[in-house]
């Protein structure tokens, strides 16, 4: 990554804790502001990333955000162009798996593949969609997916995982 203006603005999904922590973390350092982007059970950590970044030197803000409500992305895409008057970049981090043994197929409930689905898949795509016209306006808007090497090789902590992580390759 490269440093950009002061002006640059980033929002990150799942950016409470992991790779979506230290995306905030990298992107306040190289002087983006941030949009931390969390559901109500890690506001308290979104809270320490936030004050993390702020410390860096970045102007950070926490957004409260589910993915896989349409409503709360487009609330999160608005409230982010709004606190900093602009958006450049989308970084989708917020994931979700379950560990299930790949060759026990009973042990993977319907409601737990659409789950994993719903938050790796749908979320991607309705954060892009709700972004799409911020990122537009900045005029040099950019997207990055975080996947697994899991969706390339089927292995990881499920089926619906690998599944979910080879559809946003």
């Amino acid at each position: 990554m490269t440093d950009a203006p002061e002006t640059s603005v980033v929002l990150i999904t799942g950016a409470a804790t992991g790779i979506g922590a230290a995306c905030a973390r990298a992107f306040a350092r190289a002087g983006w502001r941030v949009a931390i982007a969390t559901l109500p059970a890690t506001q308290r950590e979104a809270e320490a990333v936030q004050a993390e970044c702020i410390a860096l030197g970045a102007d950070a803000l926490v957004v409260d955000l589910d993915v896989t409500d349409d409503a709360s992305c487009r609330r999160a895409a608005d409230r982010t162009e709004q606190h900093f008057g602009r958006l450049d970049g989308l970084v989708n981090c917020a994931g979700v798996t379950r560990f299930v043994p790949h060759h026990d197929l009973e042990a993977l409930p319907s409601s737990e593949f659409g789950r994993t689905n719903d938050v790796n898949v749908l979320g991607t795509f309705q954060m892009i969609r709700a972004c799409r016209g911020a990122l537009e306006r900045s005029g040099r808007g950019a997207i990055v997916n975080y996947s697994s090497i899991a969706g390339l090789s089927g292995v990881g902590s499920s089926v619906a995982y690998a599944a979910s992580k080879g559809a946003v390759i």
